[in-house]
């Protein structure tokens, strides 16, 4: 059963009804949301509408709504804050002009805070993108033998470092991009930032960041000698196909070994960002104590990155699956130490990871703090608001609502799975952007 039309005046706590007016023209911040205090009720019935539309599956059963009236009415008084209702409310007009006041002024106070959000994001996603293109940049120049794609590779870091270690906490930010061009950079990029998160997690200084990032950036290159109908395959490899793709970490080597501040960091991560710990990678089969740190950061980076964006060959990964697989999957493989970090680094639910809300909504997670991994930002799917410019929520600032649970893409609505577009290229950046890029 899907939505159920009633008259207004059935209206109940409990109900969890979707308001199909503008969100501009209630006051309530969402237009699809579950009654829980009797004061919304009277609300809702004061908008002038004559019949409502709320989800039978989704509400309370009028047992539990009955007992949860009762709850909130006997309810002790608590301390208020700008987000708390007032406390000491009783059934008279004062207090129905009290609790409207309340929630038009959290609501204006949400409308302010959406537009620097919207303002943030989109700035964001320039700034990746611009990131993005200095990374082809640098690995056109670098297959060139041009050593100022090396050089420009370090100026790119330089500002990535810096902004990371302005930050007292870094925030990974979800760039959820419509193109799959350029994959080649686009993981680069993504490998980068997700290697310098948990390099400052581990402690590491700022020269030992610089060094991570840019190896980071250059870890595939050598894939660049290889045809792309080879590593970009969607089908299983043939061996000889195998042996060819798994050449690219010494093809990486010489074609930086040559340029006079390629580091010996910088060359360990390129060429031993697919060892193993138990012994079982490539290209030297190396075992844990003989694999560089740095190499060891990459590597994790480099696994979660293809399995989020690429998956396997016969499945798909949701950000949190890929977490999940990676714990258990390869335990014996990668850094115990460097996977529990990077768990705590992206946090439970991981940026692009699609959730059920306590009210019943869905939403993406679009950015993730490491001081707060259980209450990560994201977008809503509320049909109220276009595409272009969502309803974005932080958990931190909602009381009231919670993560129940993570959604693959077969437990989510057509129409929320094209609202929310989750399992499209899944970048991240971090930390607040202020300063541009350098384009030079």
């Amino acid at each position: 059963m899907g939505l159920v039309e009633i008259p207004i005046n059935q209206v109940r706590l409990g109900m969890f009804i979707r308001l199909e007016i503008s969100w501009f023209k209630h006051p309530f911040l969402r237009s699809s949301f579950m009654l829980t205090h009797p004061k919304e009720v009277e609300i809702l019935l004061g908008l002038g509408l004559d019949s409502v539309k709320y989800d039978p599956k989704k509400s309370m059963n009028q047992e539990t709504a009955v007992s949860g009236e009762e709850k909130i009415l006997a309810a002790k008084p608590v301390p208020e804050s700008p987000d708390s209702p007032p406390s000491d409310l009783d059934g008279s007009q004062d207090a129905y002009d009290i609790y409207l006041q309340f929630i038009t002024e959290r609501k204006q106070r949400r409308i302010h805070f959406l537009n620097i959000r919207r303002k943030n994001l989109v700035k964001q996603e320039q700034e990746y993108r611009l990131a993005l293109s200095q990374v082809a940049g640098v690995m056109k120049d670098i297959e060139a033998g041009k050593g100022k794609g090396l050089e420009a590779a370090e100026q790119l870091m330089d500002h990535v470092v810096e902004v990371m270690l302005q930050d007292p906490e870094t925030i990974v930010h979800l760039m959820n991009l419509n193109e799959k061009d350029n994959v080649t950079y686009f993981h680069s990029l993504n490998v980068s930032i997700l290697s310098l998160i948990v390099g400052r997690k581990l402690g590491l200084s700022r020269s030992e960041l610089h060094e991570l990032g840019l190896g980071g950036v250059l870890h595939d290159i050598g894939k660049l000698k290889i045809p792309k109908r080879v590593w970009l395959k969607k089908t299983p490899l043939t061996k000889a196909e195998e042996k060819f793709l798994h050449l690219h970490p010494q093809y990486g080597v010489s074609l930086i070994s040559s340029f006079s501040n390629a580091t010996k960091e910088v060359l360990d991560i390129v060429f031993q960002h697919h060892e193993r710990c138990n012994g079982k990678g490539y290209p030297q089969g190396l075992t844990d104590d003989q694999i560089s740190c740095f190499a060891k950061i990459t590597a994790i980076a480099d696994v979660y990155d293809n399995l989020t964006n690429r998956g396997l060959e016969d499945r798909f990964f949701t950000p949190h699956e890929s977490l999940s697989f990676i714990y258990t999957r390869y335990k014996d493989e990668l850094s115990r130490e460097v996977t529990l970090t990077f768990i705590k680094c992206l946090g439970v639910y991981p940026p692009g990871t699609v959730v059920e809300l306590s009210d019943g909504s869905v939403g993406m997670v679009i950015t993730t703090d490491q001081a707060k991994t259980m209450h990560p930002t994201l977008i809503i799917y509320d049909e109220s608001f276009p595409r272009t410019e969502p309803l974005i929520v932080s958990l931190a600032e909602e009381d009231s609502l919670r993560i129940v649970s993570s959604l693959r893409p077969d437990q989510i609505s057509a129409e929320a799975m094209d609202y929310l577009q989750p399992g499209k290229m899944v970048g991240f950046f971090v930390g607040s952007l202020t300063s541009p890029l350098k384009t030079s």
